[in-house]
């Protein structure tokens, strides 16, 4: 029998996982675009992709020993929760000149994000066990990483790019 099928806790964090794989494709993809949309700033478009990715930089290596400490479960709720209400403030940002909200909110974003990370991998052996089925829900993890890896960016391009797209989630003035 599947895994997935078999070990509902499993099979309820790895879709939930890969959901959430896909929306954190869409933002490193919808972001720099939004804002040379908003800019058509090549230095400002940059800047995104420097706060979607310092993070990782910054906190990546020490996360896991903060996490260690926490409860894991209790860590990814809290991280999710504070990720979704940063993404949500993302809506307040329709001016170029409120870029550095935009910002500030995609590196702290980005920065929850990197607890999440050891979290999520520390709990997986929790749920799955060692030896055979740890490495059938590694294998499990990798294809769908994979898939979305492939597939987000060109289907967020189709999405944002469609003749019945918005080609924005947020409402943008005319650039003058």
């Amino acid at each position: 029998m599947i895994l997935i099928a078999r070990n509902r806790a499993f099979g309820l964090l790895w879709s939930s996982q890969v959901l959430s794989n896909v929306g954190n494709w869409l933002l490193v993809v919808a972001v720099p675009v939004f804002v040379f949309q908003l800019t058509g700033s090549a230095l400002s478009t940059g800047l995104a992709f420097v706060a979607e990715t310092a993070p990782a930089l910054v906190l990546g290596p020490i996360a896991g020993v903060y996490v260690d400490r926490w409860d894991r479960r209790t860590a990814m709720i809290v991280v999710d929760l504070f990720r979704a209400a940063a993404l949500l403030a993302l809506f307040l940002v329709r001016q170029p000149d409120q870029l550095w909200l935009l910002y500030l909110i995609v590196f702290a974003e980005n920065a929850a994000g990197q607890f999440f990370g050891p979290a999520h991998r520390a709990l997986v052996p929790a749920l799955v066990g060692r030896g055979p089925d740890l490495d059938r829900a590694n294998a499990w993890y990798s294809i769908a990483n994979g898939i979305v890896r492939l597939a987000g960016a060109p289907w967020v391009g189709r999405c944002w790019y469609s003749p019945r797209s918005t080609r924005s989630s947020w409402p943008t003035p005319p650039r003058t």
